[in-house]
């Protein structure tokens, strides 16, 4: 208990005080009142996030921009206030968004779509970068550009899968095997840790890929009508409550339906029964998961769990922002942008 105080001290301090600036549940119900890009502004100027807030402010682009701004900043403050193997694993997880940021340059690379319209789209990334995006932008072909990916991670998983892509036509095949790869990575990085820490991380950690797992195969079968030995294939091996014999159910279901059936001795099937829109279903899944996350924030304090709560926890605003922000954009009612908010609220009539 004394060493765990003293080696995660600093850190437990460091995550509490930025949690402090996390926005509440009063804050996504007066948002949701909000009137376009204006009103969110003006809100949004009595919130931690009126530091990035300026009169300039224009566009709802700008604003998204602001939110994953303020979002990296800070998983750089975490990464800088880590060591060794924790360090790394907080690294690994905001890679995932340099990961997305390679996967748009991939499409743009092989549809040879215009370069100036996917630089609107990649995630304003503030450090920690390990790919240099004016050089693989510039890339000729697919085959430049996994070439100017050696040296970084990305390059085995893509080389391999290749031949997908030349034999379909498809990014699809190699932006699975980055995600596959990736997802891998962040287990081995779990399991790298001390035993207390890797239980910890794995509770944690674990339901988040079930949930995203399950969002997969539903969209494998549903939209892309994949064969159960293809969804296998491109599913995740690892989580808490999706285990390999599960995995086999799911992919061999016959519909949506089926799945949440075959679900049955996990706590998923409760909670996606009579759900029939597979991003609603993992809205669910994530509401389950900030439930666990909320439960285990109080729990004993000096613990990897504190840093993984906030990641998530800080995530999900970020996600609910963009939800919010995107809803005004296209002029959803407010009820039906409520149902796609991790926070979902009870709106009156």
């Amino acid at each position: 208990m004394l060493k765990d105080a003293i080696r995660f001290s600093y850190i437990n301090a460091k995550v509490r005080s930025l949690k402090s600036y996390l926005l509440d549940q009063s804050d996504y119900e007066n948002l949701l009142k909000t009137k376009g890009y204006y009103g969110l502004t003006e809100y949004l100027k009595y919130t931690p996030y009126c530091k990035n807030i300026n009169e300039g402010i224009s566009s709802y682009d700008e604003l998204i921009e602001i939110y994953y701004k303020n979002l990296f900043e800070d998983y750089v403050k975490l990464i800088n206030s880590l060591s060794g193997h924790i360090k790394k694993l907080v690294y690994h997880l905001y890679q995932r968004y340099e990961l997305e940021n390679l996967k748009v340059i991939l499409r743009t690379v092989c549809y040879n779509r215009p370069i100036e319209k996917t630089k609107n789209l990649l995630f304003p990334l503030v450090k920690y970068q390990t790919i240099s995006i004016q050089e693989i932008l510039t890339s000729k072909d697919p085959v430049d550009l996994i070439l100017n990916l050696r040296g970084t991670w990305y390059h085995e998983p893509l080389m391999n899968s290749l031949y997908r892509f030349e034999n379909e036509g498809e990014t699809f095949p190699l932006e699975m095997a980055l995600d596959l790869n990736y997802y891998k990575q962040l287990w081995e990085i779990v399991t790298s840790l001390s035993c207390k820490d890797q239980k910890i991380a794995k509770s944690i950690l674990g339901v988040q890929l079930d949930a995203l797992n399950i969002l997969w195969i539903i969209r494998f079968k549903e939209r892309y009508h994949l064969s159960p030995e293809e969804i296998l294939n491109y599913s995740l091996f690892h989580g808490t409550y999706i285990s390999k014999k599960v995995r086999k159910k799911l992919a061999y279901s016959v519909n949506q339906k089926d799945i949440v059936t075959n679900l049955e001795g996990t706590p998923y099937k409760r909670i996606l029964s009579g759900i029939n829109d597979p991003e609603i279903s993992y809205v669910r899944l994530l509401q389950y998961t900030l439930l666990l996350v909320k439960k285990n924030w109080y729990k004993y304090p000096f613990q990897i769990g504190t840093i993984l709560d906030y990641i998530f926890l800080k995530d999900m605003e970020i996600k609910d922002l963009i939800t919010i922000t995107e809803g005004k954009r296209m002029g959803i009612e407010d009820k039906i942008i409520n149902e796609y908010l991790v926070h979902h609220l009870t709106l009156s009539c």
